[in-house]
């Protein structure tokens, strides 16, 4: 049994105690992301046998984002203009929520909301792209809310992120360590401005250090956030190119151990992986 880990930066966070059901010993191999994920499983299960392959190539080196921005420009209807793009991680859990890890629909839903409110007043256009997921039979009444809005752009429905990025040039990431999203921005070489919260103590103080680093940050916990993300996405997108491009000497020198590790091959190196496993039983 050979499983392969979805979703980059897990090793981020703190607590691994929902991962500690997980008995990463029973299975034959555990491919990962990086080097810290491999530390982190080990931590958990030190039988475990467990190798970093890399992200996926496409994550690591996006092809024909031209092309794939003109078509998916014309299918969505969106003009060739600079813009925000939200990538909403926050959607009604129901009762398929993880205690004091992710938040109450009521928390969710006040805080889309007030996202979608700052971000009709900001001086470009958005892209709202909803989570495609939904825990309950009726759709989020977010989708709704934000369609009132002349500027913002909606993208519900099953479009998975990888798909449609190319239509973005500024994004808005409000989660790390628990979803795939950020796999899909970090290597687009545009601008990705991170909302942190450890309300929950999710994430440890060298991670939290790293994301300084490596993104355009802003503390969601303090009071003048609001504030802080308006300044920020109101500046013109050269300037906030300059911002993100000068962070690239980080993310380069984290990358092997704590990103994507651009420089490996995830599909070549399973495979060499995998081989010699079989090998060594046979």
């Amino acid at each position: 049994v050979v499983n392969i880990m979805h979703g980059l930066t897990s090793s981020f966070r703190k607590d691994t105690g929902n991962l500690k059901g997980f008995r990463c010993s029973d299975l034959d191999m555990l491919l990962c992301f990086n080097k810290s994920e491999a530390e982190m499983y080990k931590k958990i299960d030190p039988n475990v046998n467990v190798f970093p392959i890399s992200s996926v190539q496409e994550a690591k080196n996006p092809r024909f984002n031209k092309i794939k921005r003109f078509i998916v420009r014309r299918k969505f209807k969106i003009q060739n203009e600079k813009n925000v793009f939200y990538a909403s991680n926050t959607f009604p859990l129901n009762n398929n929520r993880i205690y004091q890890l992710t938040n109450s629909d009521e928390n969710n839903y006040n805080f889309e909301k007030k996202m979608i409110n700052l971000l009709s007043n900001i001086n470009k256009k958005v892209i709202y792209k909803t989570y495609p997921r939904r825990n309950y039979i009726d759709p989020s009444p977010m989708t709704k809310y934000a369609k009132k809005f002349d500027n913002i752009k909606v993208i519900d429905g099953n479009f998975d992120l990888r798909y449609i990025n190319s239509i973005g040039d500024i994004f808005i990431l409000t989660s790390i360590g628990i979803s795939s999203t950020v796999t899909w921005l970090i290597n687009l070489k545009k601008p990705v401005i991170f909302l942190c919260s450890n309300k929950n103590g999710m994430f440890t103080d060298e991670s939290i250090n790293l994301m300084k680093k490596i993104f355009i940050f802003v503390n969601r916990d303090k009071k003048s956030w609001e504030k802080d993300l308006e300044n920020i996405v109101n500046q013109s997108y050269e300037k906030l190119k300059k911002i993100w491009d000068d962070k690239q000497v980080y993310r380069d020198q984290y990358d092997v151990e704590w990103l994507t590790d651009k420089q490996s091959h995830a599909g070549k190196l399973g495979a060499k992986y995998i081989k010699e496993f079989f090998q060594q039983k046979l």
